[in-house]
């Protein structure tokens, strides 16, 4: 999956619109740019440890424990470690219940082993499965909500609104990072003063704009490399890059090998 905001065509089962990946991570810089989706998204940590981001909240998570990101939350999960876990995203169009929210951590026994019951259940695609996984989820969802209720969506709040502030700089930086950009754009676009958007996002991304956009950039350039239909010019004039030795220069800081790398692990 990639790291966009958008629910990306990731359910195999149209009938089951739920997608469950077995994952390891370990120090992969990709995992600490923040995304968010329709989905909600369900973390279960089997192997070594890690540290879910949900808005402004960082959940450490060790074997046994579950974080649960709430629809178009900006999250994230990273490890500077290891962490093998199992990633559900479960479609709202998989269950018709009342609007709810649960509790971002979640270290229960129960809500574990409802999750795997799900997980074996996808696995094993016996008879009538897609039947199954949508009451076994239904019920995971309603225990959760009714056991762990969020206490505070945060609806309306500065912080909810210097969400939503970053979340639109951010799209605008992903339909548009191929073509030169600046801070004063991104600014005119969410209607904010310089400082104020320069300080926030990079008090709730960690990144400042213009390390997200080259972020952004790189990471494009990086898909075009592995397709080997490009060579390297190319793939940084796509990835809104002008000058070739300051990308290739910048590319390795981020990516931590030269963009020939790339091209030669793929052919």
């Amino acid at each position: 999956m990639d790291f966009y905001e958008y629910d990306a065509d990731v359910y195999p089962d149209p009938q089951c619109p739920l997608h469950v990946g077995l994952c390891e991570i370990g120090g992969d810089p990709d995992c600490r740019y923040l995304h968010w989706h329709e989905a909600v998204e369900f973390l279960y940590c089997l192997e070594g440890s890690g540290t879910a981001v949900s808005d402004t909240l960082h959940i450490p998570l060790k074997q046994g424990e579950m974080a649960v990101i709430n629809p178009n939350r900006l999250h994230t999960f990273y490890s500077d470690c290891f962490c093998r876990y199992y990633c559900l995203l479960a479609s709202p169009s998989i269950w018709d219940l009342p609007e709810a929210r649960s509790r971002p951590f979640i270290s229960d026994p129960e809500a574990g082993r409802q999750l795997l019951g799900i997980v074996r259940e996808m696995e094993e695609q016996k008879p009538f499965y897609q039947t199954e996984t949508r009451a076994r989820l239904a019920r995971l969802w309603v225990y959760l909500c009714r056991s762990f209720p969020e206490e505070n969506g945060g609806k309306g709040s500065s912080a909810g609104k210097q969400l939503e502030m970053v979340k639109a700089v951010i799209s605008y930086i992903r339909r548009n990072f191929s073509r030169t950009l600046t801070v004063e754009e991104l600014c005119r676009e969410v209607s904010f003063s310089r400082s104020y958007v320069c300080h926030t996002f990079k008090q709730v991304t960690g990144q400042s704009l213009v390390e997200y956009i080259n972020y952004v950039r790189c990471h494009n350039a990086r898909s075009l490399l592995r397709t080997g239909k490009y060579n390297v010019s190319e793939c940084a004039e796509q990835s809104g890059f002008r000058n070739l030795s300051y990308f290739s220069r910048l590319y390795k800081r981020q990516m931590g090998t030269p963009p020939s790398a790339h091209i030669l692990a793929e052919g």
